[in-house]
Protein backbone atom coordinates (compact mmCIF):
# COMPACT_ATOMS: atom_id res chain seq x y z
CA UNK A 1 0.00 0.00 0.00
CA UNK A 2 1.46 3.51 -0.95
CA UNK A 3 0.54 6.85 0.23
CA UNK A 4 -0.01 9.83 -2.06
CA UNK A 5 3.14 12.12 -2.21
CA UNK A 6 2.06 15.83 -0.82
CA UNK A 7 0.03 17.14 2.00
CA UNK A 8 -3.79 16.21 1.17
CA UNK A 9 -4.73 19.73 3.31
CA UNK A 10 -2.90 21.98 1.25
CA UNK A 11 -4.67 25.03 -0.05
CA UNK A 12 -4.49 25.79 -3.96
CA UNK A 13 -3.32 28.58 -4.95
CA UNK A 14 -4.92 31.58 -4.90
CA UNK A 15 -7.21 29.72 -1.92
CA UNK A 16 -7.33 31.80 1.40
CA UNK A 17 -8.37 30.86 4.97
CA UNK A 18 -11.17 32.18 6.77
CA UNK A 19 -9.61 34.81 9.25
CA UNK A 20 -11.80 35.57 11.76
CA UNK A 21 -10.27 33.17 14.20
CA UNK A 22 -11.82 31.43 17.39
CA UNK A 23 -15.28 32.90 18.37
CA UNK A 24 -14.97 34.92 21.53
CA UNK A 25 -16.25 33.58 24.92
CA UNK A 26 -18.90 34.81 27.07
CA UNK A 27 -15.83 35.51 29.76
CA UNK A 28 -14.30 37.67 26.80
CA UNK A 29 -17.32 39.74 26.08
CA UNK A 30 -18.02 40.24 29.59
CA UNK A 31 -14.41 41.56 30.29
CA UNK A 32 -14.63 44.26 27.41
CA UNK A 33 -18.38 45.45 29.02
CA UNK A 34 -16.69 45.78 32.17
CA UNK A 35 -13.65 47.74 30.98
CA UNK A 36 -16.29 50.24 29.17
CA UNK A 37 -18.14 50.98 32.21
CA UNK A 38 -15.92 51.33 34.52
CA UNK A 39 -14.52 53.97 32.46
CA UNK A 40 -17.86 55.71 32.76
CA UNK A 41 -19.16 54.51 35.43
CA UNK A 42 -18.68 58.07 37.42
CA UNK A 43 -20.41 60.21 35.56
CA UNK A 44 -23.53 57.67 34.97
CA UNK A 45 -23.75 57.33 38.55
CA UNK A 46 -23.33 61.19 39.04
CA UNK A 47 -26.11 61.73 36.38
CA UNK A 48 -27.88 59.45 38.07
CA UNK A 49 -28.19 60.56 41.61
CA UNK A 50 -28.44 64.25 39.92
CA UNK A 51 -31.88 63.39 38.07
CA UNK A 52 -32.99 60.71 41.34
CA UNK A 53 -32.65 64.18 43.25
CA UNK A 54 -35.04 66.10 40.80
CA UNK A 55 -37.31 63.23 41.21
CA UNK A 56 -36.76 61.01 38.15
CA UNK A 57 -38.36 57.66 39.58
CA UNK A 58 -36.23 55.48 37.62
CA UNK A 59 -32.91 57.46 38.03
CA UNK A 60 -33.92 56.98 41.97
CA UNK A 61 -34.94 53.40 41.51
CA UNK A 62 -31.35 52.80 39.74
CA UNK A 63 -29.16 54.44 42.97
CA UNK A 64 -31.57 52.37 45.41
CA UNK A 65 -30.22 49.21 43.53
CA UNK A 66 -26.79 50.21 43.17
CA UNK A 67 -26.58 51.32 46.95
CA UNK A 68 -28.36 47.88 47.94
CA UNK A 69 -25.55 45.49 45.64
CA UNK A 70 -22.47 47.39 46.37
CA UNK A 71 -19.52 46.82 49.58
CA UNK A 72 -19.32 50.54 50.39
CA UNK A 73 -20.85 51.20 54.08
CA UNK A 74 -23.27 54.31 54.26
CA UNK A 75 -23.20 55.47 57.92
CA UNK A 76 -26.89 55.67 58.04
CA UNK A 77 -27.27 58.33 60.64
CA UNK A 78 -25.23 61.28 58.29
CA UNK A 79 -27.26 60.27 55.41
CA UNK A 80 -30.43 62.44 55.26
CA UNK A 81 -32.56 63.21 52.29
CA UNK A 82 -34.26 66.77 51.87
CA UNK A 83 -37.42 66.60 49.65
CA UNK A 84 -38.08 70.31 48.06
CA UNK A 85 -41.42 71.44 49.03
CA UNK A 86 -43.54 71.85 45.53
Amino acid sequence: MSFPKGNAYALAPGETIPTRGRPRSGRTIKRGVAKVLNQVAAPLCELAVRKALEGDAGCLAACIILLANSDVMIDRKAVTVEASAT
